[in-house]
């Protein structure tokens, strides 16, 4: 009898640790919004017309969105490359992050320059 009782009240203190030890945590790079102004314009024969590019200075890191929440990748991009822009999207920690491709994301930084609508006139 007293090991059983021994094993509920043992079994009630570590569920009451967890319990009391339990936190939720805030993630900071929420998405608050999204800016598609950025996107590349086609003209009818399917050519760009206009769109942002996006300079890479130095190798960056890529990120993606998991549950609405940047997460950091171990892929990157390379140093000397262009990308072409998608939507931009600002967190709500103010971190800006520029759309390369379906659910692939680079950070604004200093590694990466970001070109305003660039007329396109000939490819």
């Amino acid at each position: 009898m007293n090991k059983r009782v021994n094993l509920i009240l043992t079994t009630f203190v570590l569920m009451l640790g967890l319990i009391t030890n339990f936190s939720v945590t805030k993630a900071d790079n929420l998405v608050q919004s999204i800016d598609t102004s950025s996107i590349a314009k086609y003209n009818d024969n399917g050519d760009i017309i206009s769109s942002n590019i996006l300079n890479v200075k130095n190798d960056t890191s890529i990120y993606k969105i998991i549950s609405g929440e940047f997460v950091k990748t171990t892929e990157s991009i390379k140093s000397g490359s262009s990308w072409l822009v998608g939507v931009n999207v600002l967190t709500d920690d103010n971190h800006t992050y520029y759309q390369i491709s379906t659910n692939q994301y680079v950070i604004a930084s200093p590694d990466v320059s970001y070109v305003f609508s660039l007329g396109i006139s000939s490819l």
